[in-house]
């Protein structure tokens, strides 16, 4: 019995996923393609598909601490410092960025350029291209062994983005897989650890729980203190219960691809948003599943509401790919209906 109701639910989900299917790519295998509207030969992108997310972190596994000082606070800035501490070891170096630090950053780091010379703190420092200081903070990394986790503080929303969009931009980005297992994003693991803490900034941390104060935003500095923080709390990182605060290298490219989605699709859907259709949140959840207005538009003239039903309730992972709201998709439906279908 059990078998047979397996079968069914394989059935149903094939059945699903051949119907979205069709729905996205159109009409475009039918004979009298050349008399079908112009909707139907555009294919609506796939779902992105979610990799393993947490990694299972050996006892043997060694955790290098790491730290980006930036041009600005956005995740497509260019790095200014860069810092690596392992146990006794460190590694630190400024780099020559391509695009103006903004004043903000600088106030922050008190790194500037001027004529192409970089300064911290006023006074001239040695300053590698980024292209070579990757290449340096690589080969720190790799001198300290193979079963490698690069850790941070509040890394997996900004530290991995800038890491990523660098790497990609100096064509180095397969560097990650041969060279590290995954990430730990420490500000998760103390969130796990330390549930009732009001502020889980790195400031805090110390102050809260070692009575330290330091000077902030020097990137070598960062990453000591860090280390300094994680061995005081005797926090085993490897423990399953904190596995949510690590994150595989696939996982940081699929969030990188995500925000990269994000930025490039939400425009088209702020009309939805200005006209409370969908919420901020729903329409960035909707740009980084890879559709944009056009998708919706494309799916609505294929099977109406129904059309939509099927797009954002597409399996993705372990959820669907948007939602599957019936009220967040009438209310777009009726919207596309009323507003942005002629008549």
């Amino acid at each position: 019995m059990e078998r047979k109701i397996r079968r069914i639910q394989l059935r149903n989900r094939r059945i699903k996923k051949n119907t979205v299917k069709e729905l996205c790519e159109g009409l475009s295998y039918s004979s009298a393609i050349d008399l079908q509207d112009h909707q139907d030969i555009t294919e609506i992108p796939s779902a992105p598909s979610p990799p393993i997310e947490n990694c299972h972190i050996q006892e043997t596994a060694k955790l290098v601490c790491f730290d980006f000082e930036t041009t600005s606070l956005a995740r497509d800035s260019h790095i200014t410092q860069i810092a690596a501490v392992s146990g006794d070891n460190h590694w630190s170096c400024y780099v020559t960025p391509k695009i103006p630090i903004t004043n903000q950053a600088s106030d922050i780091t008190g790194i500037t350029v001027r004529n192409g010379r970089v300064f911290h703190q006023g006074k001239p420092v040695d300053s590698l291209s980024i292209s070579k200081a990757m290449e340096d903070f690589f080969k720190f990394i790799k001198g300290e062994g193979d079963n490698i986790y690069l850790g941070g503080h509040n890394i997996k929303t900004f530290d991995c983005h800038v890491m990523i969009n660098t790497l990609k931009c100096i064509g180095k980005s397969n560097i990650l897989n041969t060279h590290i297992r995954g990430f730990l994003d420490t500000r998760l693991l103390f969130k796990i650890n330390n549930p009732d803490l009001k502020s889980f900034s790195q400031i805090n941390l110390l102050k809260t729980l070692l009575n330290c104060d330091y000077a902030a935003h020097d990137a070598l500095q960062d990453v000591t203190f860090l280390q300094k923080l994680m061995e005081s709390s005797k926090i085993d990182f490897t423990d399953a219960k904190f596995s949510s605060a690590t994150f595989t290298v696939p996982a940081a490219f699929h969030s990188f691809d995500q925000s990269a989605s994000c930025k490039l699709n939400l425009p088209s859907l702020l009309e939805f948003v200005d006209n409370k259709v969908l919420s901020i949140g729903m329409a960035r959840k909707i740009a980084a599943s890879n559709l944009n207005k056009a998708s919706l538009l494309i799916a609505f003239s294929r099977s109406q509401e129904n059309g939509l039903q099927q797009l954002f309730s597409e399996e993705c992972g372990k959820g669907p790919r948007v939602t599957k709201s019936s009220k967040i998709i009438h209310a777009v439906s009726k919207y596309i209906s009323e507003h942005l279908i002629e008549s």
